[in-house]
C-alpha cells in the first residue's frame, strides 16, 4: 500500500474515531431511569463499551498510520494527528 493511501486511511480513521469515543463516553454518564431493566442496562453498557473500544482502537491506529505515512504525505498525516490530539484534548474540558 502506498504511503499516500495510508495517510488518507489515517485521516479517515481519525474522523471516525472522534464520534465513537464521544458517544462511548457520554452514553455511560448519568443514571438510568428506574424503569430500565437490568438486561437493558447490560445491553446499553455493552454497546457503550464497544463504541469506546472501537474509537480507541481507531484512534491509536490512526496515530500510528499518520506516523507511517508522514514521509510522502506530511500535511494529511499532520491533520490526522491534530484531529486525534484535539479529540483527546477535548476530554480534558468535559
Amino acid at each position: 500500500m502506498k504511503s499516500q493511501n495510508i495517510a488518507d486511511l489515517s485521516l479517515a480513521l481519525a474522523i471516525v474515531a472522534a464520534p465513537l469515543l464521544y458517544a462511548g463516553i457520554f452514553s455511560m454518564l448519568g443514571d438510568p431511569a428506574p424503569r430500565v431493566t437490568p438486561d437493558d442496562m447490560t445491553a446499553i453498557r455493552t454497546r457503550s463499551l464497544a463504541m469506546l473500544g472501537g474509537g480507541l482502537i481507531a484512534m491509536f491506529v490512526s496515530v500510528w498510520l499518520s506516523g507511517y505515512g508522514f514521509r510522502s504525505a506530511p500535511r494529511r498525516s499532520m491533520v490526522a494527528f491534530v484531529l486525534c490530539a484535539a479529540t483527546i484534548g477535548g476530554f480534558w474540558f468535559v
